[in-house]
């Protein structure tokens, strides 16, 4: 479903992404850990089609994009649309619009994007509402809502673009701690229902009861992956014990 082949991003001499390499299965939920500034969110935003990478390429189903700096040149306008069309994304912050009303944020983009008529938006928006349990919350505002019931609609929003793989980028980090839970289970309830979704996250137990393999990054390179149970019990790198020891046992 996701394949990140040899994929190298720099700013300037700075590298941020060091042939990274790895596969997401359909249905799989692959968990991305490391400390901060090691290149998980830049992993997300070129995966996403959201920001260029130099070298290598990354694929969604059948639609592939190329560094701008590979042999088959950057990618076309068209192939890059292809892609985000395919992926759906939540940042840490919600990103909501705040003019509208969360039936209105829900709606807009399969009617601009996908073209989708308003009675189709509206039957999507009804849905997957639902599915993140805010259906009771169309009426209202996102300055009138909690981070946690932000957080939810943006999933929504998501979700009504009816994406083939979802990336989740640290989706709990902004939150009040009470509000946490209300999004990994929603979150959850995805993995359950087979949604294939790439994370990045510092909710160590969320990754041990939901991912299907870790990859621990550092440094922009993946040094290591393998099951929750392998990753967080049995490590290989010192640099992921020496993680892992900071964030379970501070």
């Amino acid at each position: 479903m996701i394949g990140c082949l040899g994929v190298e991003k720099r700013f300037g001499e700075k590298v941020i992404l060091d042939r990274v390499g790895f596969r997401v299965a359909r249905g799989e939920v692959v968990v991305v850990i490391g400390p901060s500034g090691s290149g998980k969110s830049s992993l997300l935003k070129c995966v996403g089609g959201l920001s260029p990478f130099e070298h290598g390429r990354i694929q969604i189903g059948e639609t592939v994009i190329h560094g701008s700096l590979s042999p088959e040149g950057p990618p076309a306008a068209g192939t890059l649309r292809a892609l985000r069309l395919k992926v759906g994304m939540v940042f840490q912050q919600f990103h909501l619009f705040p003019h509208m009303s969360v039936w209105q944020n829900v709606i807009e983009a399969p009617m601009q994007v996908l073209g989708l008529s308003r009675g189709q938006a509206e039957a999507r928006a009804k849905d997957v509402l639902r599915k993140v349990s805010m259906d009771g919350f169309a009426a209202r505002y996102p300055a009138s809502l909690s981070g946690g019931e932000q957080q939810r609609v943006a999933i929504a929003r998501s979700l009504a673009m009816q994406p083939e793989c979802l990336l989740f980028d640290e989706p709990t980090s902004a939150l009040d701690p009470e509000t946490v839970g209300d999004v990994l289970a929603v979150m959850k309830d995805l993995a359950r229902e087979g949604m294939t979704m790439l994370v990045v996250t510092h909710e160590m137990r969320f990754a041990g009861e939901v991912a299907d393999r870790i990859l621990m990054i550092d440094r922009g390179a993946i040094i290591e992956t393998g099951e929750p149970a392998k990753i967080f019990n049995a490590p290989d790198h010192e640099r992921t014990r020496a993680f892992l020891k900071r964030v379970l046992h501070p």
